[in-house]
């Protein structure tokens, strides 16, 4: 793919890189974004971002209640091992390594979770990203928009990430503003 991309970047400077006339009629117009930036200053990232952190926060507290069950349990049973018959230590023992299981259990499950909520949500915030990039290529007249990190040179005015992320942002809040006048219905 980097192949790919290199390679046209050579040819379009080849032909005059930014507006190269390929005939006559012909211009191409050429931008490039920086996405690592249009992530860090998207509104919507930050907010699913703080989301995200805080369903972990939750869990986690849920998980550490757990633990300190399990660790009151074997506690109880260190101090009355001496008195507790063979048999209710093996039960109690078995009710502890259950526990343990079960709550080993739950955090791989709830690692997996998070990893597919995590995948799904950055799915979603790339798919916003690259609408506005097509709307700013297309409303702009652009042939060519570049990912920065392909690029090896381009001049600051070919940058449009500040008119994506402006694009982005103002989206977002028109559309908390409509749903907000709906909400009030």
């Amino acid at each position: 793919m980097r192949k790919k991309n290199l390679f046209l970047i050579i040819f379009l400077i080849s032909l005059g890189f930014p507006s190269a006339k390929l005939n006559a009629d012909v211009y191409v117009k050429v931008g490039y974004v920086d996405i690592p930036r249009i992530l860090e200053g998207y509104r919507e990232t930050q907010r699913a971002t703080e989301m995200f952190s805080r369903g972990i926060k939750e869990e986690d507290e849920v998980m550490k209640e757990r633990e300190k069950e399990i660790a009151q349990l074997q506690r109880s049973l260190r101090e009355q091992k001496v008195i507790l018959s063979g048999r209710e230590k093996r039960k109690r023992e078995k009710e502890i390594d259950q526990k343990i299981k079960e709550l080993e259990k739950s955090a791989k499950k709830l690692k997996q979770e998070f990893s597919t909520r995590e995948k799904g949500l950055a799915r979603e915030i790339m798919k916003e990203i690259y609408r506005a990039i097509k709307s700013v290529g297309i409303e702009g007249g652009y042939s060519l928009i570049i990912e920065k990190r392909e690029l090896l040179y381009a001049a600051e005015d070919l940058d449009l990430t500040e008119e994506v992320l402006a694009k982005l942002n103002k989206g977002k809040e028109e559309e908390l503003e409509t749903e907000g006048e709906y909400s009030h219905e």
